[in-house]
């Protein structure tokens, strides 16, 4: 994923130095916000369940947010990166995935 992400920000980055009008860059985001707690009585489903614990709600194992961003490197090829945070990895950003279109 890395050797992606190096090749279409190389790629855009060399195609901005070059160009004689600014790059134009286009965003769009999504998101989910999930809350959940356990009902059940029994110890050992209430101490871990898919990141829910006890009768305490929880935003986040389950929620996420994202941003996509696109741009034209020239008349024929297109690059794209979305990145992601996840509740249930501490909000952590990571590259989700990233392509050139042509």
């Amino acid at each position: 994923m890395t050797r992606i992400i190096n090749i279409v920000a190389v790629t855009t980055l060399a195609t901005y130095a070059t160009s004689p009008t600014a790059q134009e860059f286009n965003f769009s985001g999504f998101g989910s916000f999930v809350g959940g707690f356990t009902s059940e009585e029994e110890p050992q489903l209430t101490s871990d369940y898919n990141g829910y614990n006890g009768k305490d709600i929880s935003f986040s194992p389950d929620s996420i947010a994202g941003i996509q961003i696109t741009t034209d490197v020239n008349d024929k090829i297109g690059a794209t990166l979305q990145l992601v945070a996840k509740g249930g990895d501490d909000w952590n950003v990571e590259a989700d995935w990233a392509y050139l279109s042509f």
